[in-house]
């Protein structure tokens, strides 16, 4: 059981000064650059024969430079200034609801334009989205950045604070009150001998804890 928070994650830190060349414009607009490879001469360039994906040292270095090449500024300090720019995000979630609400309050309220909603299959497609240059900024559930944050490093900034709270719990069947019960009474001594917040702590989510057991939105003392 945890608090689940929304935010907005963008990608690409500003590009540096060894960046500022013109690139084609055909590059700047889609972002793109495509690489022909000969995926046959390991640890170069070879094919995973487990999943069939690309691998090998010009792979990632083609990657990397990819990223720094097609880097946008970054032109994004706070929240309103995703105003009228396109976001991604799950469209199986609460987020679309969320954003909009979020919009109406913080830039339509004010003067600005909404922001335009970019519905997708799943968080990680959104993520997708936004790496090829087709929504300008992502929603993301914040319990997942430290995590995604790690394993794809300098790719994404956070923008802003989270927007929304929603509770994450365990599921119990309707007549198996003994055992929702039992759990819950196991879950209150985690948290107070502090094993429930070293948990969450070990992934960098402590702001995510709950100071108190629920039970369909009832805290149980």
């Amino acid at each position: 059981m945890n608090k689940y928070l929304g935010g907005l994650v963008l990608a690409s830190f500003a590009v540096t000064a060894a960046m500022a060349v013109e690139l084609p414009e055909r590059i700047k607009t889609s972002r793109k650059v495509t690489v022909a490879t000969q995926p046959v001469y390991p640890p170069m360039e070879y094919r995973d024969p487990a999943t069939g994906e690309l691998k090998g040292i010009d792979i990632e270095l083609g990657r990397a430079l990819g990223r720094h090449v097609t880097a946008r500024k970054n032109e994004f300090k706070t929240p309103s200034d995703l105003c009228g720019k396109t976001i991604g995000m799950s469209k199986v979630t609460l987020f679309p609801d969320q954003a909009t609400k979020w919009s109406a309050q913080n830039c339509e309220a004010a003067g600005r334009p909404p922001i335009v909603i970019f519905g997708t299959a799943s968080s990680a497609d959104a993520r997708t989205q936004l790496k090829q240059g087709r929504v300008d900024a992502a929603v993301q559930g914040m319990e997942t950045l430290p995590f995604i944050m790690n394993q794809e490093k300098d790719a994404y900034f956070p923008i802003g604070e989270p927007f929304a709270d929603v509770f994450q719990g365990i599921g119990f069947a309707k007549d198996n009150t003994p055992l929702r019960d039992a759990y819950a009474a196991a879950l209150k001594v985690l948290m107070e001998n502090g094993e429930y917040r070293k948990i969450l702590a070990e992934q960098g989510l402590e702001a995510t804890a709950l100071d108190a057991v629920q039970i369909n939105g009832e805290i149980i003392k």
